[in-house]
């Protein structure tokens, strides 16, 4: 089977050479009718032969022939040809490399188109330069990243071929270009002018002025092209797809692609190149001049290339983060006499410097004679396709202050008009270009404080009011309300003083509370009772402090226990002040006439409460007897033989007196 297809695209290479040799194409640049929407009902004219095409000479007729092609019409061994240019939407499409947004814009409408990729900080929108727009999105401006609808007319196309209806005929596109596609299917595999292609051969067509979005397999002038032949065919358009996204086609398998370039902008997030997303056939004698974005798997020619890539070189800025590439983001075989400009990659890049580039002679295997020359240098400089003249290119540009070609990477010095007008919403204030519309810098609003309500630049007024709902504010002499916002007073009035201070309470304001008066400090009074301790006694304040501690005053003291032969005696003393009591033990009956050579004792009074409210300490048990017992006893014995010798005593002076008495009475 593979073996039959082979022979079959060697056959259709064949025939295509021959029809390319005897017929040069050029890229027209005539432009007919613009689509409004609908499918016209069959082809203007032909049979569908090789000598009498069908032909397509409306935008109505080209949607017809996709919905033909989708409803299972394969047009297989049939020829389809383009009669003229073909317009399906008369808007602009640009990517703006400073917001890394797609502009697009009618002659009196204006949006952007989210691509998912940063802007490049080379103007003045950096809204989008460290986190991207979201890919297929719609914006109202570059400048503020506000969302909104484009307000003009966009109508989608239908690509041609689905998945189990795809295209198997010959498309030739007589050197014209379809421009204005627009597809936003961002879940939709196999997108493109044609969407699925299998044993087709498609040629000297050009796909310009487009927007393409769609989830895998996604190119301008094919999203999946098997088994076919492709030549004399470029692109210049905006492609957007997650992966197997080029500029040209999207994904292509036992395919040859020759003579064919892209100047567009290609954007995905895996398998994105110049030329195709991913090669699994061959891509010969092609170029690449477009800006390539991804996240990985990137290059000028293919993303991911499992075939071949003869004679091809890359004149642009590849941007990925990984698997990048100036030919392919991954090879599997080297490209074969396949070159590219310096700083496609990087600075060391080992790419060849502007002037090899401009040389014929660096270009090592390329055929100078019948497929490439030299561009010119007003224009394009590098080589280019013989039969499709870069060079013949005309500069078409969106507005007056567009910058950049749509149609090829050369930039224009411009500069806006804004005049002196500003613009304004809520946020901030701007200029606008007076010639294209395109905003100046965007600047936020500046007033003099948080509730000034006019603008001081383009006075706008903007609705504020103060809050005064806070607490109090007050000084030493009178109270206020303040704005929480911007510090402003109101309600401004001297204190209402309340009652007088006292040492319980300050005197405050009765409006605001603000302490007019403190409280008054505090004066002890020691009244009361005497409160006593073994060091003196003293008086309490209320508030808990206490007088100067002052010596007790004792009295003479009061025996209030007789020593006896066991146990001393006791003396007890009373404060003549506070009535505190101390004891004291006596030994001698005699030491009560010097009561101080007493040591001072515990109370022997049971525990309780003094008289004045004291604490009375637990009575001390007595001193052991030893000595001094004795002693004790001693004494006691002698006060008895006193006693006894006195009572002897007063015996004899009785007798004597009795004697006496009783003589004088004998006499």
């Amino acid at each position: 089977m593979y073996k039959k297809q082979f022979v079959y695209l060697i056959l259709m290479f064949a025939f295509a050479s021959a029809f390319v040799l005897g017929n040069a194409v050029f890229i027209s640049a005539e432009t007919v009718n613009v689509w409004d929407g609908t499918a016209a009902n069959s082809f203007s004219s032909g049979s569908g032969t090789s000598d009498d095409p069908y032909l397509i000479s409306t935008a109505r007729e080209l949607e017809f022939f996709a919905k033909s092609v989708n409803g299972g019409n394969n047009y297989s061994g049939e020829y389809v040809k383009l009669a003229c240019d073909i317009v399906l939407n008369d808007e602009s499409f640009a990517f703006d490399p400073d917001s890394g947004l797609i502009k697009v814009s009618d002659t009196v409408n204006t949006a952007w188109i989210g691509t998912g990729v940063c802007g490049d900080e080379s103007g003045r929108s950096d809204v989008f330069d460290n986190s991207p727009s979201q890919r297929g999105v719609f914006y109202k401006s570059s400048m503020t990243g506000e969302r909104g609808a484009y307000e003009g007319t966009l109508y989608e196309h239908i690509p041609i071929g689905k998945e189990f209806s795809q295209f198997s005929g010959v498309f030739d596109g007589d050197g014209h270009t379809v421009s204005g596609i627009y597809v936003s299917e961002d879940r939709k595999n196999g997108v493109g002018l044609f969407g699925y292609v299998c044993e087709a051969q498609i040629s000297g067509v050009s796909v310009n002025n487009s927007c393409i979005y769609g989830n895998s397999r996604v190119g301008a002038i094919g999203g999946s092209v098997d088994f076919s032949r492709v030549s004399l065919s470029c692109a210049d358009a905006c492609v957007l797809a997650a992966s197997d996204v080029g500029g040209v086609f999207g994904y292509i398998s036992d395919t040859i692609v020759s003579q064919s370039y892209n100047a567009g902008t290609v954007i995905g997030s895996s398998k994105v190149g110049g030329i195709v997303g991913v090669c699994v056939g061959s891509v010969r004698d092609a170029y690449n001049s477009g800006i390539v974005y991804a996240e990985a798997y990137a290059g000028g020619i293919a993303g991911q290339n499992l075939g071949d890539i003869n004679n091809c070189y890359n004149a642009s800025k590849i941007n990925a983060s990984e698997n990048v590439g100036a030919i392919a983001g991954y090879t599997s075989t080297a490209p074969n006499n396949s070159f590219y400009i310096s700083g496609s990659v990087g600075e060391s890049d080992g790419g060849m410097t502007e002037a090899q580039m401009c040389d014929s002679k660096s270009f090592s295997g390329f055929d100078f004679v019948s497929v490439w020359t030299l561009g010119t240098a007003d224009g394009y400089p590098y080589p280019i396709l013989s039969l499709l003249s870069h060079s013949e290119h005309v500069h078409t540009f969106t507005d007056e202050c567009d910058s950049k070609c749509n149609g090829c990477s050369f930039e224009r010095e411009v500069t806006h008009s804004f005049g002196n007008r500003f613009y304004n919403d809520e946020s901030a204030h701007y200029l606008v270009c007076e010639l294209c519309g395109e905003l100046g810098s965007v600047d936020a609003h500046e007033y003099d404080g948080v509730c000034d309500s006019i603008c001081n630049v383009c006075s706008y007024d903007r609705d504020v009011s103060h809050d005064f709902s806070g607490a109090w504010y007050s000084d030493d002499k009178c109270h206020w309300h303040e704005c929480s916002k911007c510090g402003e007073k109101t309600d401004e009035t001297a204190h209402s003083p309340g009652k007088e201070a006292t040492e319980d309470s300050a005197q405050t304001c009765k409006i605001c509370a603000f302490v007019i008066t403190p409280a008054l400090s505090h004066k002890h009074s020691y009244t009361g009772k005497w409160i006593s301790s073994d060091e003196g006694h003293y008086r309490e304040c209320d508030c808990g402090a206490h007088s100067e501690i002052f010596e007790h005053r004792w009295d003479s003291g009061t025996l209030t226990k007789f020593p006896d032969e066991d146990t001393p005696g006791v003396m007890t003393y009373k404060c003549d002040i506070c009535a505190r009591k101390k004891t004291q033990y006596v030994e001698d009956i005699k030491d009560i006439i010097d009561p101080d050579n007493g040591e001072d004792s515990d109370s022997i009074l049971p525990d309780g409460e003094a008289d004045d409210g004291s604490v009375i300490r637990e009575n001390n048990v007595y001193p052991e007897s030893g000595g001094k017992k004795d002693i004790s006893l001693a004494i006691s014995i002698g006060a008895l033989v006193v006693g006894f010798l006195n009572l002897a005593m007063i015996a004899v002076i009785i007798v004597i007196l009795l004697k006496k008495n009783q003589n004088g009475r004998n006499v």
